[in-house]
């Protein structure tokens, strides 16, 4: 059994996004992106292995020995970034959305 840990960054910007949802959208549609994000988490903890390799930070030289991987949120342009700790870890490290600097991002927590 996995044991999922959310970073201080993932928070923030799941929050965030869905402050942003609701300001310019309205609650229906912030509680959309929330179910969806609870449902790619959900994904992520039960099949960890089965979510793509990040290979964006390759050449980034303080992320380049940190195994990545990313899964999308359905109906919305998100990806969870996360990295598998040990045998029993899943750290969400970030949200990224196809406008952001995710290297910058998962480098800066």
């Amino acid at each position: 059994m996995w044991q999922v840990q959310k970073s201080s960054l993932f928070k923030r910007q799941l929050l965030s996004f869905a402050k942003n949802y609701k300001d310019r959208a309205g609650i229906e549609v912030a509680e959309r992106f929330l179910d969806s994000a609870e449902a790619a988490i959900a994904f992520v903890a039960d099949k960890p292995l089965a979510c793509a390799l990040y290979l964006g930070t390759i050449n980034h030289e303080t992320l380049k020995d940190i195994e990545f991987r990313k899964w999308p949120l359905s109906s919305f342009p998100y990806s969870i970034y996360f990295r598998i700790v040990g045998d029993s870890v899943i750290k969400l490290e970030a949200l990224y959305a196809h406008r952001m600097d995710t290297e910058k991002i998962l480098n800066n927590p």
